[in-house]
């Protein structure tokens, strides 16, 4: 068959631009459920032009002061100090290059699905950085509850930006496990970092990258290792509840609507959503509409159903593997993380038709690609939970 009207062809192509950006953007409907949270923090945007890196400020807390004031003297003035995170905001994108055959004899069935199939695509991909960075930057809890592996120490005396120290071992450490630790009180309060166990004394020490300020004796940690987890390591109501008190004892505030809120993955919801305090999300009094993928609640928070979790190697927190057999199930409260962007620039659908040129002088394919600039970032390791587990193999 010949094709010569190539106006027609051209033209036609013009007209469904704007379906296929209503496929692509109905494609993302269920695949963006973190970013909308991230877009709620302020000041998460790069002015278009000035630079691809935005650093946020954040004052430590400051230390009670129970002494009583002597009659008729100052006290001494309290230092502030603060802590600095940075983030630079990077490209991703995809594309395809359907033939012009291809684009004019499939137009209304397969280029269609194509549109579809690139908006889950862009979605998963940004909700998934999101997620990879909550997981590996809150404070960790393991569904096992081994003590030996996680759990809350005071720092040690003679720890430093790199390294840092704790009283009250744990044992089930070992040389290089790897793990995130979260700083609850102190000058680097609501800083994380993963952290590295080496030779020098695995179970009370470990290496980190550079703290903005030395960890002083006392402060208060929170680590977390996933090594040795494995099945029957599945999520409870008990441990939501646990969840709940570290946020609240950690001063994290609710969202707007009164509630943390959480992603999960459907396996991870098979192991607790029967308990019978669980509120299926058409009882809601608010509307079921006010965030995406809005499925239940429990004990104060909202649950999100993802179909892009957060998997690693039991062991290996920091390293995504899609296939890991350890899941995470993240509970955030407002301020936790935010994604940058550049103002004005985002997630964006771009479609050419077959249009001749010197890389293509027959015109004989177009393309269809996405594309996005931005870069997940968490703002306080304290207003995050993350419950590492093993789901029910269904």
């Amino acid at each position: 068959m010949a094709f010569t009207d190539y106006g027609t062809i051209t033209t036609s192509h013009k007209l469904n631009k704007l379906y296929y950006n209503g496929k692509f953007l109905e494609g993302q409907d269920n695949y963006v459920v973190l970013d909308q949270f991230a877009k709620r923090q302020k000041n998460t945007d790069i002015p278009v032009n000035e630079g691809e890196q935005v650093e946020f400020t954040r004052v430590a807390p400051y230390a009670k002061k129970r002494t009583p004031l002597t009659q008729g003297e100052n006290p001494n003035a309290t230092k502030t100090y603060g802590n600095t995170v940075k983030a630079t905001v990077l490209e991703y994108g995809d594309y395809i290059k359907p033939s012009k055959k291809f684009w004019i004899t499939n137009m209304d069935k397969n280029l269609t699905e194509n549109a579809f199939e690139m908006g889950k695509a862009a979605a998963s991909t940004v909700d998934s950085l999101i997620w990879e960075k909550i997981a590996e930057g809150g404070i960790g809890i393991r569904a096992d509850g081994d003590a030996n592996e996680s759990g809350s120490r005071p720092i040690a005396s003679g720890s430093t930006t790199t390294r840092i120290k704790w009283t009250g071992a744990m044992s089930g450490l070992a040389n290089g496990d790897t793990g995130v630790v979260v700083f609850m009180t102190g000058k680097n309060a609501g800083l994380s970092r993963e952290f590295t166990c080496d030779a020098t004394n695995p179970t009370t020490e470990a290496v980190v990258a550079a703290l903005d300020h030395a960890p002083e004796a006392n402060d208060i940690i929170r680590l977390c290792t996933t090594a040795g987890m494995t099945t029957g390591d599945k999520v409870t109501a008990e441990l939501i509840r646990k969840a709940v008190a570290l946020l609240e004892s950690a001063g994290t505030p609710p969202f707007d609507d009164g509630f943390y809120h959480a992603s999960y993955d459907p396996l991870q919801k098979y192991d607790f959503q029967r308990d019978s305090e669980w509120t299926n999300a058409q009882h809601y009094a608010a509307p079921k509409n006010l965030f995406r993928n809005l499925e239940g609640e429990l004990y104060g928070i909202r649950f999100h159903k993802n179909l892009t979790p957060y998997r690693h190697t039991a062991g290996t927190i920091g390293t995504y593997v899609e296939s890991g057999a350890v899941y995470v199930l993240s509970i955030f409260g407002k301020g936790a993380f935010g994604n940058v962007r550049v103002k004005g620039v985002n997630r964006k659908f771009y479609i050419c038709p077959p249009v001749a040129d010197p890389n293509n002088p027959l015109a004989m394919f177009g393309t269809m690609g996405w594309y996005e600039l931005c870069c997940p970032v968490v703002l306080d390791g304290r207003r995050i939970v993350n419950i590492f587990n093993v789901p029910t193999d269904v």
